[in-house]
């Protein structure tokens, strides 16, 4: 179990860095079609979520400030706004990462956590493989629009 969730963290990992590598930090900020948020809200929610996730499941990770003003789910957030740098959102979501990775590795995965999409710590890991693949789907999407080059 712990090699599977291992596996779907980095195999969703390397394909959201894929689908930000050639993203010029003014792509990033821009929403190519009004009401659309840009790949910058989309990487930024899957770090600010990621963050969450590895809170609920070790307590010890906290968001950078601000991320949950600008990248929570639901009414007010998106759109075009003053974001964090590319540069930056990576470097958050890498950090998480890592820390996901740690729990995969060590957890009690029949830990109890209490939400309506998962209840232990094994189905959040794969929880979350299913959120980051929402997203980059429409960051593929996004990048569509920006006309970059498909990715295989």
């Amino acid at each position: 179990m712990r090699d599977a969730l291992l596996y779907g963290l980095n195999a969703t990992n390397t394909r959201l860095f894929q689908s930000l590598e050639d993203v010029t930090e003014a792509e990033a900020q821009r929403a190519p079609v009004a009401g659309l948020s840009p790949i910058i809200w989309q990487a930024g929610h899957l770090a600010l979520a990621d963050f969450d996730f590895a809170r609920r499941a070790d307590g010890t990770l906290t968001a950078p400030a601000g991320y949950a003003g600008l990248f929570k789910p639901g009414p007010g957030t998106g759109g075009e706004r003053a974001y964090p740098s590319l540069t930056e959102v990576k470097d958050v979501l890498r950090r998480a990462q890592q820390t996901l990775e740690g729990i995969a590795r060590t957890a009690d995965l029949n830990a109890a956590i209490d939400t309506p999409n998962y209840k232990t710590v094994g189905e959040m890991l794969v929880f979350v493989q299913y959120h980051r693949g929402y997203h980059i789907g429409k960051i593929m999407t996004l990048r569509a629009l920006l006309k970059k080059p498909l990715i295989r």
